[in-house]
């Protein structure tokens, strides 16, 4: 279904639609994403426009969930979100928002993006409309099915000509793939929606009163689409994981809307692969590797969707930093040491800091470490391996050699799961990349 790319503008009235015969049945998962205004800076609460947006569904009657892996605001509402404070669009040497964005999306799967992206930007003089459609490529990727609401960002006080350029050519983009790539992108016009600088905390942020009328604008731009999507034949919104691994659980949480109530079934797959029908919840033990072909078929009283995919199952399971079961306590930031496993690696110089990687891995497997030398590396960092929470093993490795290249620590059995942490000892630099597994 294409979606046109019309400005929603709130002008007097709130629109005030119900969805009360699917409060309950009718999840929606929706992903605030942006700079410090998606966060709420200049607001008394801390939680900008996602507070009254939250009142707005919740007085509606609308069922839903904001994802995102910030927290800020008061702990009474929905205060998930990914709204990073100074963060550019696609800055090369900015953190910016696209590198994460489709991560940010696998660990907290969306039906809905809330994106206000370019203000940062425009403070530097780098706004550039093609660095906003990165991140929408990066949803896309994620998934074709979710919704974008793009805004046309708010004003500064100090440059409003820069501000409504840089509108006007997201606003072309944005059409230009509405009518050539078939993305669903709705344009909110949030510009308009405040009046200058009299909604305005500083040069930048809105007060609680311009933060209100952006959640003014979001809801009404929201409602229809909420209201419609519970109705008629299942649609499917998720994208399953195309790679398994002998010795870990697959899982794919099927996602679908519809008229409630919906129902899920297998109708090709391997013999050991289970589905809930009511959650949509797909699970399987892959043993050998190979392809596995999977059909499965979403249901309810107005008829049936099928989707055919396949997984590709391999006896190597590699974990990055970044993915989902990598954990950091303390800081970990963008290391630019050379040949990193994937996107990037990360650093941290502070004792105490930890970075872990849990695999979920069972059986007997080697265990190998990727990171990145430099020369100011710790020489002795103490690498954990457990299964699960019982600690088979700590190995000592030296991160100023070797670097860029996968390192053996041993052969392990695993009967819960394994888990590798890194320890960081200060006095230096550690390196946390990425993890191997390999059955034996």
């Amino acid at each position: 279904m294409k979606y046109g790319c019309i400005r929603v503008v709130f002008v007097a009235i709130l629109l005030s639609l119900t969805n009360t015969t699917f409060a309950g049945v009718c999840n929606t998962i929706i992903m605030p994403l942006g700079d410090s205004i998606t966060k709420g800076t200049g607001s008394t609460s801390g939680s900008g426009y996602r507070r009254p947006l939250s009142t707005h569904l919740s007085n509606n009657g609308f069922n839903f969930d904001l994802v995102g892996s910030l927290q800020n605001g008061p702990d009474t509402f929905d205060f998930d979100h990914e709204g990073h404070g100074g963060w550019h669009t696609d800055d090369p040497v900015q953190n910016s928002i696209a590198p994460y964005t489709y991560e940010w999306l696998r660990k907290n799967p969306a039906d809905y993006v809330l994106l206000h992206i370019g203000t940062n930007d425009i403070s530097s003089n780098s706004e550039d409309a093609a660095e906003v459609a990165k991140v929408l490529d990066e949803i896309d990727k994620f998934s074709p099915e979710t919704t974008v609401f793009l805004a046309r960002i708010i004003d500064r006080d100090t440059q409003p000509i820069e501000t409504t350029i840089f509108n006007d050519a997201v606003e072309a983009m944005a059409l230009d793939r509405i009518n050539l790539l078939n993305d669903k992108i709705v344009v909110v016009d949030q510009q308009s929606a405040l009046i200058y600088p009299t909604d305005l905390a500083d040069a930048v942020h809105p007060n609680n009163t311009g933060y209100q009328k952006m959640a003014d604008t979001w809801y009404a731009s929201l409602a229809p689409h909420l209201t419609t999507r519970c109705s008629g034949v299942p649609k499917i919104t998720s994208t399953p994981e195309p790679m398994g691994y002998t010795s870990r659980k697959y899982q794919y949480d099927v996602r679908a809307f519809g008229e409630a109530p919906l129902f899920y079934e297998l109708t090709s797959a391997p013999v050991d692969m289970t589905i809930d029908v009511d959650t949509g919840l797909l699970s399987w033990n892959p043993t050998t590797a190979g392809i596995a072909d999977v059909q499965l078929r979403v249901y309810n009283a107005q008829g049936d969707t099928f989707i055919n995919f396949s997984i590709d199952v391999q006896d190597t399971f590699v974990l990055d930093n970044g993915d989902l079961g990598t954990t950091a306590k303390g800081t970990w930031s963008i290391s630019g040491g050379i040949n990193p496993f994937g996107f990037d690696s990360l650093f941290s110089n502070a004792a105490g800091n930890t970075y872990t990687f849990d695999t979920g891995v069972i059986g007997t497997q080697e265990v190998s470490l990727w990171w990145t030398a430099y020369t100011n590396r710790v020489t002795n960092v103490p690498v954990e391996i457990y299964d699960g929470t019982v600690l088979l093993d700590t190995v000592t490795v030296n991160q100023t050699a070797n670097g860029g290249a996968w390192n053996a620590l041993g052969t392990y059995t695993f009967n819960t799961g394994a888990r590798i942490v890194i320890h960081s000892l200060g006095g230096g630099t550690t390196s946390a990349d990425a993890v191997r597994l390999i059955v034996q």
